[in-house]
């Protein structure tokens, strides 16, 4: 579905009929989809199709997106100040392109992980949080005791219900991120 002004005040569906109902935010012409799909300590889970929809509100709070990890999506995360960061790791590509963003994010002790692109569409932040399966964590991300091979909503949803989580994002820096802070 597309959003289309026709000049007289009225939305038309990309079809061209009138009165369809508001379209989900644009970007540059491209749909956006965004969702909070669970909330707990003060943790949200945002779910977004793209790393570069990433809002200031998002900021601290976990962003699962079906971007893919590169540099590029990494410097995103990391100009956003978003708490942990989910993307696809796009097939890995040549030298691990796939997920170089997410392990430079461990540089500034920000946890990120992707999702194998066989097990969730790349691009579809809704798939990568229904479908998921986790197959590169960096660093930061292992210290919270995020781990590969495992299904994304169940760790996250696992993290986010923990409260002790809160002493060891305190040992790790990152007492700033999630829990009665935000």
């Amino acid at each position: 579905m597309v959003r289309n002004d026709t000049g007289n005040g009225r939305t038309t569906h990309a079809t061209g009929r009138p009165g369809a109902p508001p379209s989900p935010p644009h970007l540059g012409g491209v749909s956006i989809n965004r969702a909070v799909v669970a909330t707990a300590n003060g943790w949200n889970i945002v779910v977004l199709d793209t790393v570069s929809a990433i809002l200031r509100e998002d900021r601290g709070h976990i962003v699962v997106t079906g971007s893919h990890g590169g540099s590029s999506a990494g410097e995103y995360a990391l100009r956003a100040g978003v708490g942990i960061v989910i993307c696809s790791d796009a097939g890995m590509g040549k030298n691990n392109a796939g997920v170089a963003g997410l392990e430079k994010l461990a540089n500034f002790n920000v946890p990120a992980l992707a999702v194998a692109g066989s097990s969730a569409r790349i691009g579809d932040g809704r798939d990568v949080w229904d479908r998921g399966v986790v197959s590169y964590v960096n660093r930061m991300a292992e210290q919270l005791g995020f781990t590969c091979g495992a299904a994304l909503q169940a760790q996250l949803r696992d993290f986010i219900s923990g409260r002790e989580r809160q002493e060891t994002l305190a040992a790790l820096g990152l007492a700033h991120l999630g829990g009665d802070s935000l």
